[in-house]
């Protein structure tokens, strides 16, 4: 790093003799490096063995080899989306054939594709939390499998060992099983709930002996950042300054604001993107009343037994508790989010937004919903676009307007 003025991109003086360990560099707090290493750090450990083996002197290469790496998970991801919206088989003459513009809504978000291709564990969060969305709905939608309930378990306990974004994951990973259980076959699903339950422990257990010290890190970062914290809940959904400018950030920083939120559009977007959310959520209220209707009507009043409705519930409560997670972790220190908190998420997040707009947009025309759909993809393509050519290469390639001249 000393050779390629690494001091230099980050505004500091290039000392004439470099430190041999990063503990040595001056400007950097004994705390930054304690919550740093202090524990294992999946997505680093990993990657950082395989730089040692591949690139020992090559920084350069290793830095582009990380960059392939995520844009091996970002690919992932996208094809995971791609194929659960393709082949979920809960139709029921409700959602119509469109739901593969998920796919390319995730494909265009311009602050999830920035970060996505970013070197830093997100990629990873992001591949891992789509990993248990997708095994989560194929065992909500088809039948029960031993092997989506591991994958479940197991993206839901290395998360805890990569990102705290990913720590909701164990307690979805703890009520998934109720979503599991089905009227027709109440036993069977009972005992597949038993061994969710005695795999997530299997794991925990193992992880826990061999890495007794990261585990005790991980959950005492837990109780010291959320779960001392829970008892101001209540205050959380009050109308206060805060609370609103809370949410708005949080909307607004994941749809774009890239460059440690340094660098945003004109804010008229940003209401495009307000609104486009806002009526997606009336379109799924609208949704569930219809589905709750049709389902009354025909004297079907067993709605948990519907594929549907287990994974838009499911959807909803998991978006609600990330939400609630970064409003405990980062709200009480009165710092305002970023939307990378978001993106393990994009797969249900996804579904809920076109089911939304189809639904919302549904009720003035039958085809209104996937056209509105349509509409708002293409306007993602074409802001996207814009994006890259007017902001992120002149930013980072120095060919316009950086206001950092060197980095």
């Amino acid at each position: 790093m000393h050779k390629n003025a690494w001091w230099k991109h980050i505004g500091e003086r290039t000392p004439e003799i470099p430190p041999d360990t990063f503990s040595d560099v001056d400007f950097f707090s004994f705390t930054d490096f304690q919550s740093a290493i202090g524990q294992t750090v999946f997505y680093h450990f990993l990657l950082g063995k395989t730089i040692s083996l591949l690139f020992k002197t090559d920084i350069l290469g290793a830095y582009y080899f990380c960059r392939l790496v995520s844009i091996l998970f970002l690919l992932t991801s996208l094809l995971l989306c791609l194929d659960i919206f393709r082949k979920l088989p809960f139709n029921e003459n409700l959602l119509g054939d469109n739901l593969v513009w998920g796919a390319l809504f995730v494909l265009f978000l311009p602050q999830f594709l920035i970060l996505s291709v970013s070197v830093n564990p997100d990629s990873l969060s992001i591949l891992l939390g789509t990993l248990f969305f997708y095994a989560a709905y194929h065992l909500m939608a088809e039948r029960l499998k031993v092997f989506p309930i591991f994958l479940c378990v197991l993206c839901a306990v290395i998360g805890l060992f990569t990102d705290k974004s990913l720590f909701f994951l164990i307690l979805l990973g703890l009520l998934l099983p109720f979503f599991l259980i089905r009227g027709k076959k109440v036993l069977r699903s009972i005992s597949f709930v038993f061994l969710v339950f005695f795999l997530f422990v299997l794991v925990a257990s193992w992880i826990a002996w061999y890495f007794p010290a990261q585990i005790y890190s991980t959950m005492s970062l837990i109780n010291v950042r959320m779960l001392d914290k829970i008892q101001i809940i209540p205050q959380l959904f009050t109308l206060d300054e805060f609370n609103r400018e809370f949410l708005a950030y949080l909307i607004d920083s994941s749809f774009l604001k890239f460059g440690w939120m340094a660098y945003s559009a004109d804010r008229l977007f940003y209401w495009v993107w307000r609104i486009s959310l806002f009526l997606s959520f009336l379109g799924v209220i609208i949704f569930l009343g219809r589905y709750a209707y049709s389902r009354i009507k025909r004297y079907r009043l067993r709605s948990y037994d519907s594929p549907i409705f287990r994974v838009v519930m499911f959807s909803l409560i998991a978006v609600f508790t990330q939400i609630l997670n970064v409003r405990i972790y980062q709200g009480t220190k009165f710092i305002l989010p970023q939307g990378r908190y978001l993106f393990p998420l994009i797969l249900p997040i996804a579904f809920i937004f076109i089911l939304g707009l189809k639904s919302f947009f549904g009720l003035f025309h039958k085809k209104a919903g996937q056209v509105a759909v349509a509409l708002f993809v293409v306007f993602q393509f074409f802001f996207f676009t814009y994006v890259v050519w007017n902001y992120l290469i002149p930013v980072f390639h120095l060919t316009v307007k950086s206001p950092h001249p060197g980095l």
